[in-house]
């Protein structure tokens, strides 16, 4: 059995435990106080933080003598909670504040605990700082600025003036600044307030503002003004003083006072300054050209053939200056210059206005031989020879004495362009071989209407009248009406049976023509190198484009100046007209037909024989002199263009990826219903005017197809042996301008 501890063992147990309590206790109290004076420190700083960060969102500036912040207001504000300045040591709210201030030697803000709250202070201060800088020389500023009022003191009070003033308004901080912007003296007047009194009354200086510019004095520029603002002389630049009513007029400066030079343009700058130092600045450009522009007439003899069309300036050397310059001339062209010696003038001004003449005189020769009908004389290009028939051979013409051509007689003008290497005198033989391209002469004409109303009308005469150099003498006027609806394609004046109207063939884009040159035959060789001659198979087999493009190659190939293009369907309808008169297949108002091309292979001016001059009854006077092909031979494609229903030019399988200039082509009004909508047609063209049976496809004159373009098929061609009975000088039908084995083109040539 255990033996139990007697009453001594215990009180021995019970004064043991009491002196461990004893040495204990005090220990353990000791460590808790110290851990709660740690919390309170870590507190405190909590607080001051929050300070600083208080201070940095709501700007308490930057102030020398103490300021306190409540803990209240950080409370409030959220930058400490209630709980967050509870005393860890006494478990009570803390009673203090923050104290802040601007330590100015060590350049650090100080935010600092204090229980309690009490704030040193100290007699206030004052001071006012502004940048001394901005005042120039003459004691003017020529800007805003701003002036720092420094205190000491809790609050401050300032005034702004012309001189000093009694600081009046108060401001509820230790700093500030005033910011001056008036013009004229300004003074600002501070003083400091704290619990103590009041600062000593601090002014700045006379702070003089002006910031207006001052105005420039009157600028004369001296020297001789010519035309379009050049000077013709040298050139003095004055300037009178200048005037500021506030600061004062200083100076005038300017970069450039003589200019001795011709020049295109010398910038000058004026600058006038006044005493703030505010400038204002003038900029202008003098331009100089003393200069006159020299004509001298060129030494060589001028000779020239009446109607040779040249301008009178190329017959000088002209010389400018700088400031450019333009000549007129007396006459502008010498193409109205008449037969004898005749003396030209030129006069150049420059574009200062001084001027200088010159004159030559120039040798006109005679004309080119004109025969009796009254039709233009041919226009020759260069590289053009004319030929003349003397019943076996062509023979090469003078062009101006030798008779060479009679419209009256049938014959018309015949010119060619020979094979490259090949010359030729005046009176020698040509051979066919020898020719490259073969032109006939249409020259400017007028004629009478005789079926000017979409009516049928018999085979008949058309009554022709040439006309004079580029003259208009008829009294009918037709404009294009072309539309991708509707019955017409033009819109005429006057057109009227009996009346006359000039062909408009002889208008080519905005340049009326004398007259024009026609393939005599359809075109043969490649698309590369073209030719127009007689007794070979015609070019085939290509689209519309290519036929085009390739024509308008001719002036570069063949050296021609000019205008090559594809023939239009008005400049055929030209054609076919002067066929069917006095001057072609009618003789005392009986006409007869031009007999067609039958040859299979497509031979040029070919038929039962191959040889042209065995055809004449195929050229359109019936004699050797005319065109041929145009009845019979390929079917021919003709610049004739039907619109499509937006009446947009209408390209289809042509080729075409851009439309060709106007003037290249004839266009006509859409129809996606019938071919037989002869009412489309235009006068001149030998369309709906040469219709025995208006409205039928077969009632063309002689018989002739008279097919019109629609929908799809939105080409002309024209002539075509292929069309068997339908064939004829004034058959048309519809294609869509693709590549075909039956057509080929013709070529027309203009000055």
């Amino acid at each position: 059995m255990k033996k139990a501890f007697t009453l001594i063992e215990l009180l021995g147990v019970i004064i043991i435990l009491a002196v461990v309590a004893l040495i204990t206790f005090p220990i353990i109290d000791n460590s808790i106080q110290k851990s709660r004076e740690s919390a309170l420190e870590r507190t405190i700083e909590n607080i001051e933080r929050a300070a600083y960060s208080y201070s940095v969102e709501y700007d308490l500036g930057y102030p020398v003598e103490q300021q306190v912040l409540e803990l209240s207001e950080l409370i409030s504000k959220g930058f400490i909670t209630k709980e967050e300045h509870i005393n860890p040591v006494t478990d009570k709210e803390l009673q203090g504040c923050v104290l802040y201030n601007w330590n100015e030697t060590k350049k650090q803000y100080y935010f600092e605990y204090a229980e309690p709250c009490k704030v040193e202070e100290v007699a206030p201060t004052m001071t006012l700082v502004y940048d001394k800088n901005y005042i120039n020389e003459n004691g003017w500023i020529n800007r805003n600025i701003m002036v720092n009022i420094n205190g000491t003191g809790s609050k401050y009070y300032y005034c702004v003036g012309n001189s000093e003033c009694e600081p009046t308004i108060e401001e509820n901080k230790s700093n500030g600044s005033q910011i001056l912007t008036s013009e004229g003296t300004n003074v600002v007047c501070a003083k400091a307030v704290n619990s103590l009194g009041e600062s000593e009354v601090v002014c700045t200086e006379e702070l003089k503002i002006d910031k207006t510019k001052p105005t420039i004095g009157e600028i004369t520029i001296n020297g001789i003004l010519g035309q379009n603002n050049w000077y013709t002389s040298n050139v003095n630049i004055s300037v009178s003083d200048g005037s500021d009513t506030l600061s004062g007029y200083d100076k005038t400066v300017s970069s450039v006072e003589n200019i001795t030079s011709n020049t295109k343009g010398t910038m000058v700058y004026v600058v006038v300054t006044d005493l703030a130092g505010n400038s204002q600045t003038e900029a202008f450009n003098i331009k100089i050209d003393k200069d006159s522009p020299t004509i001298i007439a060129k030494e060589e003899t001028a000779e020239i053939t009446v109607g040779d069309s040249n301008p009178v300036s190329n017959y000088f050397n002209v010389s400018y200056s700088i400031s450019g310059g333009i000549v007129n001339c007396d006459p502008n062209n010498t193409s109205v210059l008449l037969e004898g010696n005749k003396t030209i003038s030129c006069t150049v001004i420059g574009g200062n206005g001084l001027s200088d003449e010159a004159s030559k005189e120039i040798k006109v020769k005679s004309t080119m031989y004109v025969d009796n009908s009254g039709a233009n004389s041919p226009e020759l290009l260069d590289n053009m020879i004319p030929i003349k028939y003397d019943g076996e051979n062509w023979i090469v013409s003078d062009g101006t004495q030798q008779k060479w051509y009679s419209y009256d007689e049938k014959a018309w003008a015949n010119a060619v362009v020979l094979n490259g290497g090949v010359r030729k005198d005046i009176g020698d033989t040509i051979t066919e071989d020898e020719i490259a391209l073969w032109y006939v002469w249409i020259p400017r004409y007028k004629y009478q209407l005789f079926n000017a109303n979409n009516g049928s009308v018999p085979e008949q005469e058309v009554k022709i009248t040439f006309e004079s150099g580029t003259s208009t003498t008829g009294n009918v006027k037709c404009t294009d009406a072309v539309s991708g609806t509707g019955t017409t394609s033009e819109t005429c004046t006057n057109a009227v049976n009996g009346n006359w109207y000039t062909h408009p063939a002889f208008t080519f884009g905005d340049k009326e023509l004398t007259g024009f040159w026609v393939g005599k035959f359809e075109v043969s060789g490649t698309l590369k190198t073209i030719t127009i001659k007689p007794n070979v198979s015609s070019l085939r087999n290509q689209t519309i484009s290519d036929f085009f493009s390739s024509i308008q190659q001719f002036l570069l190939i063949y050296d021609l100046p000019g205008d090559s293009h594809m023939i239009k369907n008005m400049e055929w309808g030209a054609v076919a007209y002067l066929s069917h008169s006095k001057y072609g297949t009618c003789t005392n108002g009986i006409c007869t037909e031009v007999a067609i091309n039958s040859n299979s292979s497509y031979y040029t001016g070919g038929g039962t024989s191959n040889d042209y001059k065995m055809n004449i009854n195929q050229s359109t006077t019936q004699n050797i002199y005319g065109v041929y092909d145009m009845n019979g031979g390929a079917g021919e494609y003709a610049m004739g263009n039907m619109v499509n229903s937006k009446g947009l030019f209408y390209a289809s399988n042509s080729g075409f990826s851009v439309q060709p200039d106007s003037k290249y082509y004839n266009s006509y009004t859409y129809s996606d219903s019938s071919y037989t909508t002869h009412g489309r047609g235009k006068l001149g063209d030998a369309t709906k005017e040469t219709l025995k049976i208006y409205g039928n496809a077969s009632g063309g004159w002689y018989g002739d197809y008279t097919y019109f373009p629609y929908t799809s098929s939105s080409w002309f061609t024209r002539g075509g042996y292929n069309y068997g009975s339908g064939a004829g000088i004034f058959n048309f039908y519809w294609y869509s301008g693709n590549a075909s084995s039956v057509f080929s083109t013709r070529a027309v040539l203009c000055k």
